[in-house]
């Protein structure tokens, strides 16, 4: 994968963390404290009241219970507190399931060592890139998403099983799964993923893998040892820092 396939994938996930801190605060300062005022006068008022009428209030609160409830965002995946598991449990919940496929099931071993956030982010926007690719217009029906982190690098498996409206729904099936083909074809060729189809418009599979550089050597310097009629040059070990002989 290029750098600069790795920097739009890093500014796609970006821009949603925003969009939903923006849509957090829109809620939050907008109808959620409207709600809450509205809930708070309907409370007052049942307490004036007995019988129907208070019950009928009080299935009014409920409901405004319920919306506020509903209004209250997940809040940014890219929380400062949030350690790379919790970052990629996270966003895949909110920006994956539901959007992009129906069921998810995931597979997380990134803690030893752990994916740095530009990673993370790079993940993220790669699974959503092939997910939305495969089908624009529906969620798949099923996949699952498996994403390893070692000292050589990270790895991401991703297996999805198209909505079988899709198909069914189509006028030229045998056409849109060749569509897929290609735009599945398009993202390998930006990413560097492998994906291989089960069959035309059927169930596939996505593999891709961030290489990390092998660590370097340590940091050797030198210094001088004087002896009387000798100088020599000698390495200097790496924790020795006081100069002297």
């Amino acid at each position: 994968m290029s750098e600069d396939t790795r920097l739009l994938l890093r500014l796609l996930v970006a821009n949603q963390e925003r969009e939903q801190r923006h849509l957090c605060d829109v809620f939050h300062d907008g109808p959620i404290q409207e709600f809450t005022a509205v809930l708070l006068a309907c409370s007052t008022a049942r307490r004036t009241l007995t019988g129907p009428d208070a019950e009928r209030l009080a299935d009014v609160e409920t409901q405004l219970h319920n919306a506020i409830a509903t209004l209250r965002l997940p809040s940014p995946a890219f929380r400062a507190s949030n350690d790379a598991r919790m970052i990629l449990e996270s966003a895949l919940a909110s920006r994956v399931r539901g959007p992009l496929t129906r069921t998810l099931e995931t597979v997380l071993e990134v803690d030893d060592p752990a994916p740095t956030r530009a990673e993370v982010a790079e993940l993220l926007g790669a699974v959503q890139l092939l997910l939305l690719e495969s089908d624009p217009l529906r969620p798949a029906a099923h996949a699952a998403v498996a994403i390893r982190s070692g000292h050589e690098g990270m790895t991401l498996t991703l297996r999805a099983t198209p909505d079988p409206i899709s198909a069914a729904a189509s006028p030229d099936a045998a056409r849109d799964a060749c569509a897929r083909t290609e735009r599945l074809g398009r993202v390998a060729a930006l990413t560097g993923a492998r994906i291989v189809e089960e069959a035309p418009g059927g169930s596939w599979r996505a593999s891709l893998a961030w290489p990390r550089p092998a660590p370097r050597p340590p940091v050797t310097h030198t210094r001088i040892e004087q002896r009387p009629g000798l100088a020599a040059y000698q390495p200097r070990p790496a924790g020795d820092r006081d100069g002297g002989t």
